[in-house]
């Protein structure tokens, strides 16, 4: 397996949008950032030129990663069905389930690393441009962004799974936003407005918007435990549909 893990490594190396890919996803909060900072310059008065606002703003943009995670997925994976990659690789004697492995740690880790180089790009570039500091939104921000992790992990496990078993990317899609983010939002959004829906979100395994939710122990545990769900349902149905799987 190390073998395939290392030949995995090199061919996500070759693709050169995976280097620039990082900063694509942070650019609508640095754009926020640089916008304020620039016309604070100008304007030394202007309202929003603190790190209060433009940490509420990038809080929203943070968690709009999951709206894209998909489409990173689909591209690290390559066509792997169309070009016929899987096919050769199995038939040189690899196991699928090394395949399945190998790919899973390899992208996962390249989404979490994403994650944590776009985190590190907005906070810095909040705290060395503006000067009037707000500790309290900074720590929200932080606070969120805990909360927002394990639904970053169970988004990543999804969207490996579907493209290990939908080659469509059309249908790849539809499926991920159901499940990671219609159902989850719906149910968060409307659980205190719709009668009944609360007890049923107490067996139903899903995530709600961190926003939402009050930042506690307890809170942080059930969406842990809920993304280690996740990673676990995702991984095992991967695993057994790609090994029956026709390639």
């Amino acid at each position: 397996m190390n073998n395939y893990l290392k030949s995995e490594l090199y061919r996500i190396k070759s693709k050169k949008l995976v280097y620039f890919l990082p900063f694509l996803l942070a650019l609508i909060p640095l754009f926020g950032i640089f916008l304020v900072w620039s016309v604070g310059l100008s304007n030394p008065s202007f309202a929003y030129n603190n790190t209060g606002f433009v940490y509420r703003f990038s809080r929203l943009s943070f968690s709009s990663l999951i709206l894209v995670i998909p489409f990173i997925t689909i591209y690290l994976f390559s066509n792997e069905y169309s070009n016929g990659t899987f096919k050769n690789v199995v038939a040189s004697g690899i196991d699928r389930k090394k395949i399945y492995i190998s790919k899973t740690i390899i992208i996962f880790s390249i989404l979490l690393l994403f994650s944590i180089i776009n985190l590190i790009l907005i906070v810095s570039s909040i705290e060395l441009l503006l000067e009037s500091k707000n500790h309290s939104e900074r720590n929200l921000f932080f606070k969120d962004i805990i909360l927002t992790i394990p639904l970053m992990i169970a988004a990543f496990s999804v969207s490996i799974m579907l493209c290990f078993t939908e080659e469509k990317i059309l249908s790849n899609l539809l499926k991920y936003y159901l499940i990671i983010y219609i159902i989850p939002v719906f149910l968060g959004n409307f659980e205190n407005i719709i009668s009944g829906l609360k007890p049923i979100l107490n067996i139903f395994p899903v995530i709600r918007m961190t926003n939402q939710l009050p930042f506690s122990i307890e809170t942080v545990s059930v969406n842990w435990l809920l993304a280690l769900s996740y990673f676990l349902i995702a991984f095992i149905l991967g695993n057994a549909i790609f090994n029956k799987k026709e390639i």
